[in-house]
């Protein structure tokens, strides 16, 4: 496995790691980071608008098709869709913060679930995250 990309000190207190194939997932009381071999998503919790749940759909529907034969996946992490204000894209030529976007990632249901929960208290004035 190589090493992934790390680019700065965190924001805030860190309190969830994975690693699934040469991706990094960080979540900190006051970011979420992505981190792959030649690049890292910073979002700051404060910009994301929601997170969003492909919950029973297929968020890539050919990619389980070998002509008339449906390949099944392993049941594994579900993708999210991380609605943001803005994020940081950090690449060895450079930061880019980008304005809106969104970004598709896999997380597991644990990692999810604490996203959530921070999301959750950082927008506490009765400002929720999308389910």
């Amino acid at each position: 496995m190589r090493k992934l990309w790390r680019v700065k000190q965190l924001a805030g207190e860190l309190r969830r790691t994975e690693v699934r194939r040469n991706t990094g997932f960080q979540l900190t009381t006051k970011e979420f980071i992505l981190q792959k071999e030649d690049l890292a998503y910073h979002i700051a919790l404060e910009d994301i608008l929601g997170v969003i749940e492909h919950r029973g759909q297929e968020p890539f529907p050919d990619a389980g098709l070998s002509g008339e034969t449906r390949v099944t996946a392993p049941a594994g992490p579900e993708v999210v869709k991380i609605v943001a204000l803005r994020m940081r894209i950090h690449r060895p030529s450079g930061t880019v913060e980008t304005g809106a976007g969104t970004l598709h990632v896999r997380l597991s249901a644990e990692f999810r679930q604490q996203l959530l929960n921070l999301l959750h208290a950082q927008h506490g004035s009765g400002k929720q995250p999308l389910p």
